[in-house]
């Protein structure tokens, strides 16, 4: 019961973020579940046992999730993506990396920021590979659909 209560709660909040970034009609509500479904991916990949690779994981399924929609809604990716990432993005851990270097505790310092980093690089990582495949499967589409329209054109 608490996973769907965090659930709402991020769908809660993603869909009020998504006003306040002017998103409009159905599409508020799409980018909101789109939060809720990255903390969900987040969540139940804690098995993994790593805050990075669980944020790679809902960073990809963020990243499907943009992708596919706005190709069935024709809209922008980014109006779906920015808003499902932002449950994963680590300000609780770039504030205590930045409070950690501000007090001169640099060993600790140092592991925050690479923690910290790395998983800045894996949402980052996990967008780059999905929305490099759509790109690639889109520009292969393309190529098929060329080589078609110019077969039945030399008949």
């Amino acid at each position: 019961m608490d996973l769907f209560l965090d659930c709402l709660i991020t769908f809660t909040a993603c869909f009020a973020i998504s006003i306040h970034f002017n998103v409009k009609g159905k599409l508020i509500f799409f980018s909101a579940l789109g939060g809720a479904l990255s903390y969900y991916t987040y969540v139940i990949s804690s098995p993994a046992n790593s805050v990075i690779i669980q944020n790679f994981f809902a960073s990809i399924v963020a990243s499907i999730y943009s992708e596919s929609l706005a190709r069935m809604l024709k809209v922008p990716a980014p109006t779906f993506l920015i808003i499902s990432i932002i449950p994963l993005v680590p300000g609780s851990n770039l504030y205590r990396t930045m409070e950690l270097c501000i007090s001169s505790k640099l060993s600790k310092f140092a592991s925050s920021a690479v923690e910290t980093l790395g998983i800045a690089g894996a949402i980052a990582l996990g967008i780059l590979l999905v929305s490099s495949m759509f790109r690639f499967a889109y520009v292969i589409q393309k190529l098929n659909l060329h080589k078609k329209t110019n077969s039945e054109g030399n008949v």
